[in-house]
């Protein structure tokens, strides 16, 4: 009782009617960002524009997110954050999780995480989860959300691999870490009871960034072929110089700034022509991989690259479903009650259900 008074001007505010304990966990994550955010930043004078106002009215509740978490105790703290309300957000009752531990790069032991429906299948699909965060933050709870979303959708059992992030290792500790998990769900997929024939990589932002990267060592190493990618609001180029990296430099929720700071922590002690499993769009070749479901949202810095990856992947004659979503920003899914939010996740299941 004394929890729901202290929060309840929070509730109103954001226009919740329930106190149930899994929205108070996630509103109370999205809070203490908030709240980081503003200790740590950086006052500009003029501030550049945050198009909050051109948003849909649900989405403009995320304009004060838009700062960079500069330095390392700042992104080591959100970390510590992070997990620990991901930890605490349950799944629906529905959906039991194993763990395991499997090699990754270099022979580093990494964790994975399977959640499945209660009666789940034998030969059930698979969705092969990379969490963004600009490769330097854990999974959060707005992945467990939408994870719980895609179970219940489709059937399939999810693997989230928790991969080493840049802050502890920079490229290519973290896309190896995602190959290595996908050769074992592969390997491993009678005794996980997965179809083996049925696996699909799925990545929202950096995470869309080591799908595709996944997707394109698979094919160069002559390894099996997904039966389809998801790339979400995905990081595509180190670059920056396309027009929406330009324009929106202090969009809510991910920006220019924030990319700028997440890369050179990402590419630290990459010299020379940045590698392609990096950056997927630096690819010579883009012909021959799994169909493709890439969304973007207008307000978010990482339109383009979306747009770019989009275009590449079908010029080289690949199936590819691109869905631009208006109003919107980066992490949209934060305002998960919006109309449009909820429209993109059907789309999202929709588009795993076709392949499966």
């Amino acid at each position: 009782m004394l929890k729901n008074l202290v929060l309840y001007p929070f509730y109103l505010i954001l226009g919740l009617g329930s106190f149930s304990t899994t929205i108070w966990l996630i509103f109370f994550f999205s809070l203490l960002m908030c709240l980081l955010f503003i200790f740590i930043r950086k006052k500009t004078n003029p501030p550049p524009p945050n198009y909050a106002e051109h948003c849909d009215t649900p989405y403009r509740k995320l304009r004060f997110i838009h700062v960079p978490y500069r330095g390392l105790w700042a992104k080591k703290m959100m970390n510590i954050i992070t997990r620990l309300t991901f930890a605490l957000v349950p799944m629906s009752r529905n959906i039991i999780m194993s763990k395991h531990q499997i090699k990754g790069y270099n022979g580093k032991p990494i964790k994975v995480k399977i959640y499945q429906l209660k009666d789940s299948p034998n030969n059930s699909p698979c969705i092969l989860c990379f969490h963004g965060g600009g490769f330097w933050m854990a999974a959060n709870p707005l992945h467990k959300w939408t994870y719980k979303k895609y179970i219940q959708g489709t059937k399939a059992k999810l693997v989230l691999v928790d991969y080493t992030l840049s802050i502890h290792a920079p490229y290519p500790a973290a896309a190896e870490d995602c190959y290595a998990t996908t050769l074992w769900v592969k390997n491993q997929a009678q005794n996980l009871g997965i179809d083996a024939n049925k696996i699909a990589l799925y990545g929202d932002s950096a995470g869309g960034a080591l799908t595709a990267a996944v997707a394109q060592m698979l094919r160069d190493r002559k390894q099996f072929a997904p039966c389809f990618h998801s790339m979400i609001y995905p990081v595509t180029d180190h670059r920056l110089e396309s027009e929406s990296a330009k324009k929106y430099t202090g969009v809510p929720m991910w920006n220019t700034p924030m990319s700028e700071d997440a890369f050179a922590i990402y590419l630290k002690g990459v010299e020379g022509k940045i590698p392609s499993y990096a950056f997927p769009l630096h690819a010579d070749d883009f012909s021959n991989l799994p169909p493709a479901y890439i969304e973007t949202a207008e307000f978010d810095s990482l339109l383009d690259d979306g747009l770019a990856y989009a275009k590449a992947l079908q010029q080289a004659g690949n199936e590819v479903q691109l869905n631009q979503i208006k109003g919107n920003v980066h992490a949209f899914e934060l305002v998960y009650y919006a109309p449009k939010t909820k429209g993109a996740i059907k789309s999202r299941i929709d588009a795993f259900n076709r392949h499966f």
